[in-house]
């Protein structure tokens, strides 16, 4: 039996070329990464955040827009404006008369500003209550009143000016608060329905603005 089974290669070939000939043969794959490396779309950054006024429940343009329109009664008032209970623009007219005051003289009337708006718009709220056929509540007293309050903070800052023991210190005072007293009766007027109690719902309104202007004066 002369059978020969070959388990290893008779004949050797050494490559003596070199070691540059020993990886003759490149490699020609691509190994650049053409995958996006987008994992998501959500955005590190503040450019998606909604504006701060927004997140303590501010509205600027509203405020701004029931603003004037309280502020000119002879005019329209549309009537999601007039039955508007809105209260953040209130409180940032009762901090800005507050910090004119701070300016003024340094006068810390913060709890009085606060206090008397309160107070005050707790009595109308009865008084308009019991006039009228129509309820009101409470937030949409306090909401007009601070709103027509708004012209205190310009007597503020006259006051700096015109002291009140003078003539023009005293007539500026007196028709800013004719004009507060006029603007909010108006609009209290409207929201009840009738025009014939207006000139009797303005004197207590009158007796609120007087006691603000008090504070600002003095």
């Amino acid at each position: 039996m002369s059978s020969t089974i070959d388990f290893f290669p008779s004949e050797y070939s050494v490559n003596t070329a070199g070691p540059e000939n020993a990886f003759s043969t490149p490699y020609s794959g691509n190994m650049a990464f053409s995958g996006n490396m987008n994992y998501g779309s959500t955005s590190t950054g503040f450019e998606d955040e909604p504006p701060l006024w927004e997140e303590l429940g501010f509205d600027p343009v509203f405020i701004k827009t029931k603003l004037v329109q309280l502020l000119t009664p002879r005019k329209s008032i549309e009537p999601r404006i007039l039955h508007d209970e809105d209260l953040g623009g209130p409180f940032i007219f009762c901090l800005a008369l507050a910090f004119s005051l701070v300016l003024q003289g340094g006068k810390l009337h913060f709890g009085y500003i606060f206090g008397y708006s309160f107070l005050g718009s707790l009595a109308l709220y009865f008084l308009v209550n019991l006039l009228s056929d129509r309820p009101i509540g409470f937030s949409h007293t306090m909401s007009i009143l601070g709103y027509c309050l708004t012209p205190m903070i310009l007597l503020s800052f006259t006051s700096l000016i015109f002291h009140p023991s003078e003539i023009v210190g005293f007539l500026i005072a007196t028709s800013i608060i004719l004009f507060c007293t006029y603007s909010a009766s108006s609009a209290f007027v409207r929201v009840m329905g009738t025009t014939d109690q207006k000139f009797l719902l303005a004197y207590p309104v009158g007796l609120i603005y007087w006691c603000f202007a008090l504070i600002v004066m003095f």
